[in-house]
């Protein structure tokens, strides 16, 4: 099971967050707001989540949706991607959106480079994720991000919450 080591506060890193994921199976898109806070000592290669979702989830992330603070460390870079709770079963993909991008070094939006992101359409449950690289983080710092999700009822587990 892949659970990122730092969460958003009304997260705890279990199978129940899965069942906060407001799903709609209509197709609607939907908007995302989150805000995580990184402490400072974060380690490099630590996973971020942002967002958990459940399988059918399909994201729209453009070069201002994702928002870094100053992390402090001047070489510290970011992945966006996910990972999926089974990472035995599904393949996780930490540079899914964006790979090795510099916007926490002095705090700004994440430019989307890499195309696998656009086709994604989650095979199960897991978290969109940034994985801070090369640099432990110097300072505390938020990752927000405000993004599209949809879910267009194929493999939808329709036990969670409908709106």
């Amino acid at each position: 099971m892949t659970t990122p080591s730092v969460l958003p506060v009304q997260y705890a890193g279990n199978y129940k967050d899965f069942l906060k994921v407001k799903v709609g199976n209509t197709g609607a898109a939907r908007v995302v707001v989150a805000a995580v806070s990184v402490p400072s000592g974060t380690a490099a290669d630590a996973i971020v989540g942002l967002v958990p979702f459940v399988k059918g989830a399909r994201f729209v992330i453009g070069d201002k949706s994702v928002h870094c603070g100053n992390f402090g460390a001047a070489g510290t870079t970011i992945n966006i991607g996910y990972v999926y709770e089974d990472n035995v079963t599904y393949t996780n993909d930490v540079d899914a959106w964006a790979s090795a991008n510099t916007a926490p070094a002095a705090g700004g939006f994440v430019t989307v480079d890499e195309i696998e992101g656009l086709s994604f359409v989650a095979a199960g449950n897991g978290w969109l994720t940034a994985q801070l690289l090369t640099s432990a983080a110097d300072a505390t710092a938020n990752i927000t991000c405000n993004l599209v999700v949809a879910y267009d009822g194929i493999g939808v587990n329709n036990s969670n919450n409908q709106s």
